[in-house]
């Protein structure tokens, strides 16, 4: 048999996909991730984060999560805390942010059993680590899934008070128990109070919602009312939600960075973002944007979705400018 024609016999066996050559596929590719695996562990264990292009790699091995969560218990604080940051992006979906960009893990946690492990983290005896649980639970997880776990968070939380953003996790388990909790635990109510405040206009307090819509539409230090949009979007009640797409032409804008300018309606879209964390309209842009464009269109899902329109003009356009020197 020629050269010429042993090479067409394999180029046809490729193209129909040999069971040779894709088992060969198979075990490179099973020992790429094994290999990630291998290195994400090891930084875990040394308290330092991994590669996002680790997690991604090690990501495709069925034993990820449980690997990590296997090896929790014999950590050190540091590692258990780096180890809930590989966990939850381990758990969330893989995304292409821009055209021709890798993937990489999207701001919400899907998987069961990584929210299971982050609820267990609650109970921590140090601090940061359940700090750590309570932050990507509330910043990551739906609220589906804080709501399955909603018994195991308030025994959690009740033994241990003395975890940071515990109140903005109460919050979304919507129970009547975890209002109860906000009122009457002194260790949870007076933490952070505006954040129970948040808490406690998410359950249902209008007072408290009121307060937090009115201290919005009419503070002028615009990083504290930056702050309020965050917290109005975590309320999401259907009065702060409209309250936040109402502001999407306000027209202030700030020095965020010596001379450098940020619009407004960039916190108001965070706001929203944090009220609908799957919707990708309202993901921060993995490049910054260069037109109206990218206005025009959370404006025209605002519309369509929540019924909102303006009567003024759209504001010039300004994103988030960056700082001199830069």
């Amino acid at each position: 048999m020629t050269v010429r024609r042993r090479v067409r016999i394999f180029l046809a066996l490729l193209a129909l996909g040999s069971p040779a050559w894709k088992g060969t596929a198979a075990v490179s590719n099973e020992t790429k991730e094994a290999s990630a695996l291998s290195r994400v562990v090891a930084q875990i264990d040394q308290g330092t984060s991994p590669s996002t292009q680790d997690i991604v790699a090690a990501k495709s091995s069925p034993s990820a999560i449980a690997t990590v969560v296997g090896g929790m218990d014999q950590r050190s604080p540091r590692a258990r805390e780096v180890a809930l940051g590989v966990l939850a992006d381990l758990g969330a979906p893989l995304v292409v942010l821009e055209k021709g960009w890798s993937p990489e893990p999207s701001p919400v946690v899907e998987d069961p059993v990584v929210v299971r492990e982050l609820v267990a983290r609650l109970r921590d005896a140090e601090r940061d680590v359940r700090t750590r649980a309570c932050s990507i639970l509330v910043e990551r997880v739906t609220d589906g899934l804080v709501a399955d776990h909603s018994a195991q968070i308030l025994a959690a939380l009740e033994k241990q008070p003395a975890t940071d953003e515990a109140a903005k996790l109460l919050g979304k388990t919507g129970t009547a128990s975890a209002m109860r909790l906000l009122r009457t635990v002194p260790a949870l109510r007076d933490a952070a109070p505006e954040e129970t405040r948040s808490a406690l206009a998410r359950l249902g307090d209008r007072e408290a919602e009121s307060a937090l819509v009115e201290a919005f539409l009419h503070q002028e230090d615009p990083r504290a009312r930056s702050r309020l949009a965050h917290a109005l979007g975590y309320v999401k009640t259907v009065r702060a939600v409209l309250t936040l797409a109402r502001e999407l032409r306000t027209p202030q804008v700030y020095a965020w960075n010596q001379t450098a300018r940020c619009s407004m309606r960039v916190h108001v879209i965070e706001g929203l973002h944090r009220a609908f964390p799957s919707e990708r309209i309202f993901w921060p842009p993995a490049l910054g944007p260069s037109g109206d464009a990218y206005y025009e269109a959370v404006e025209t899902w605002v519309t369509k979705y929540l019924g909102v329109t303006w009567s003024t003009p759209r504001p010039p356009y300004l994103y988030m400018e960056d700082a001199p020197g830069k």
